[in-house]
């Protein structure tokens, strides 16, 4: 129930945030502006942004695979799209609700599909901030959040290749001899190995190599959309900016990055030389066919998720 609240409040946020932000801004410009881009030019934005996610999914396949774990295509397409729908969970926790369906659906362990998820998060960071470099180097002001960024990373990662660390941690724990605590232990251990397998060289190489391919879609979008508003820089540097809006929304751990995104989008827009109504339309778009798109998505496969459940399907305890 909290997810679905923060969604709530997601949304109700959001709404007022660029109501408001459009209130100072000139209507008529921005009128104008989105009228220019259209339903067709609006439609081929979101097309970048499902490629985006078809992307993510066969990456997905081939992460559960390592595990020898295999389910039917269709079906495990909506059981991870469903989890867009919390997608504006602070640091996106809410997608952990994929867990649950495939081991619903599917009898896939969680400690699988965590770790596939937890592997994910860090092919798609190091990718974004690969993605970020052009921009960092433009804008100098915004290095220091490439490099903050970078270090956090660098952390988990040697937090998952060295877990000693946190099972040091855990045995601290031991001594609360509570079964829902000792059970939880004992996931954390199962995780740390099971989320290691996926980080070899190759596999970490493959999930950041689709990482890569997969934003840099949703960032090609975005670049089109500031060509087509006026912009006269680079379609790299534009893929650049929407990538480092990207890291900034991730590095506040709002939900969703909602606001930070959208700010850094504008800003740095801006200092490209398009004026504010522009540089606020092509953020309000981006936005719209990339996080509020995939949140549409989700909802629409939980709802039918829920309303179609397989015969014999496990309901998970905890």
């Amino acid at each position: 129930m909290n997810s679905y609240r923060f969604l709530t409040y997601s949304i109700v946020l959001s709404i007022l945030g660029f109501g408001l932000w459009a209130a100072f801004e000139d209507y008529d410009r921005i009128l104008a502006s989105i009228l220019l881009i259209g339903w067709q030019g609006f439609i081929l934005v979101c097309v970048f942004s499902v490629l985006n996610y078809v992307l993510r999914y066969l990456r997905w396949i081939v992460l559960l695979r390592q595990f020898g774990d295999r389910f039917a295509f269709v079906d495990g397409l909506l059981c991870y799209v469903a989890a867009f729908a919390l997608t504006t969970t602070p640091g996106k926790v809410g997608e952990a609700i994929r867990s649950i369906f495939f081991f619903r659906r599917h009898q896939i362990q969680h400690s699988h599909t965590l770790a596939a998820l937890l592997s994910e998060r860090i092919g798609d960071a190091v990718a974004s901030v690969l993605l970020a470099t052009m921009a960092v180097y433009t804008f100098g002001e915004v290095r220091w959040l490439s490099a903050a960024f970078t270090l956090m990373i660098g952390f988990v990662v040697l937090l998952v290749r060295k877990p000693t660390l946190v099972l040091r941690m855990t045995q601290f724990l031991s001594v609360i001899k509570l079964d829902r605590i000792q059970r939880f232990l004992q996931l954390i251990a199962v995780f740390l190995a099971r989320t290691k397998e996926l980080l070899s060289m190759q596999m970490f190489s493959m999930v950041t190599l689709v990482g890569l391919l997969s934003w840099s879609a949703e960032a090609y979008a975005f670049a089109w959309l500031a060509l087509q508003l006026g912009g006269s820089e680079p379609v790299l540097l534009y893929m650049s900016i929407f990538a480092l809006a990207m890291v900034a929304g991730a590095a506040t751990f709002l939900p969703g990055g909602l606001g930070s995104t959208e700010a850094v989008m504008f800003l740095l827009l801006t200092l490209t030389g398009m004026d504010d109504a522009q540089a606020f339309t092509v953020a309000l778009l981006s936005r719209l066919a990339t996080l509020w798109l995939a949140v549409i998505l989700g909802l629409m496969t939980m709802l039918w998720l829920e309303s179609h459940p397989i015969k014999g399907s496990k309901v998970p305890s905890g």
